[in-house]
């Protein structure tokens, strides 16, 4: 962490703000992780602000960091959540986390963007699916639809990111998406009926 630290000091644009971003936030440093969020969306927003009016495309660039800008600064509040209910404030409703998640799954890069954009945002959703999941496990108290509602949506992320790189003809790697990375037995059976259409599609399409 240190070096990578260290190389990209010398300018801190909004890229360089969401990388350390990312790495307060999967350490659990939370404040400083909002901290550079804030600070990499408002260079973002200068950074828009200088750009041609007339030219759609050198815009795009920018779209797609801020969209991975406003999703680091979403999982700050879910992050926050977790830690209130782990301090004993139970009933609690978990509002925020559910209206994220579902936001999530509305919020989407289009279907021909890069498999690189789709990746670096639904692997980021991925870590913060494992870290609802886990904290779950230490709840006790709480009713079992919230116990699924981390295994739900990361179902959901990987068959979806699985289809993108299907539509893509990237068909090998579909397999693989599914095969590694949701890592756990238990699944919903909408979405294990899902991951299996997409097995199945992925296999008739491979040469």
């Amino acid at each position: 962490k240190d070096r990578v630290l260290y190389r990209v000091q010398m300018e801190d644009t909004p890229k360089v703000m969401m990388v350390q971003g990312y790495l307060h936030l999967h350490e659990g440093q939370v404040i400083e992780g909002d901290q550079c969020i804030n600070h990499g969306i408002q260079r973002a927003l200068h950074k828009w602000w200088q750009l041609p009016q007339n030219s759609a495309t050198s815009h795009l660039p920018l779209l797609s960091l801020f969209q991975q800008l406003v999703e680091l600064q979403e999982s700050t509040r879910v992050l926050l959540e977790l830690g209130m209910v782990q301090q004993q404030q139970q009933h609690h409703s978990y509002s925020e986390l559910k209206d994220i998640l579902e936001t999530w799954r509305l919020r989407t890069p289009n279907f021909w963007d890069s498999l690189g954009q789709w990746h670096d945002l639904f692997q980021w959703r991925n870590h913060i699916h494992n870290i609802v999941i886990s904290a779950f496990k230490t709840f006790q108290d709480q009713p079992h639809h919230m116990h699924q509602i981390g295994y739900r949506d990361k179902a959901w992320s990987i068959n979806k990111l699985a289809s993108i790189a299907r539509k893509q003809n990237l068909h090998s790697l579909s397999l693989d998406v599914l095969k590694t990375l949701y890592g756990y037995y238990q699944m919903e059976v909408q979405e294990a009926f899902v991951k299996i259409r997409e097995q199945v599609l992925a296999c008739l399409n491979i040469p």
